[in-house]
């Protein structure tokens, strides 16, 4: 049990220090904006026009990650880079504190499980 927790839990300490750096880099860096998605490329992303806070326009491919069973939904919120609006991405700060969130429930839960196994 000892030699799964030395393992585990550095593992998830660093996932959790990373989901925390992209929450923070995400929420001071990037900025949403509503995007519409205009078509695929074949290749799994999805083609999305979206504008800037100055009102110009953008294209950019982000990447599909779910499949939707009736079909996609027609609009994406992108977070691009105010200096290169053509680098954006579908995974805001939200979705890293989700991922954040759910790494230290996991990491109690490890713990936990170690403290009652008399580790």
């Amino acid at each position: 049990m000892r030699d799964a927790l030395f393992l585990t839990v550095p593992v998830l300490v660093l996932g959790i220090l990373v989901c925390c750096w992209r929450t923070l880099h995400l929420a001071v860096s990037r900025r949403p904006a509503a995007a519409i998605i205009w078509g695929d490329d074949g290749l799994g992303d999805d083609v999305v026009h979206f504008e800037d806070s100055d009102g110009r326009r953008h294209v950019a491919h982000v990447q599909r990650r779910a499949r939707f069973a009736a079909g996609r939904p027609g609009a994406h919120t992108v977070w691009y880079d105010p200096r290169n609006p053509e680098r954006v991405t579908v995974a805001g700060p939200g979705r890293w504190l989700v991922r954040g969130a759910a790494l230290l429930l996991t990491l109690t839960m490890v713990l936990n499980a170690g403290l009652r196994a008399g580790g």
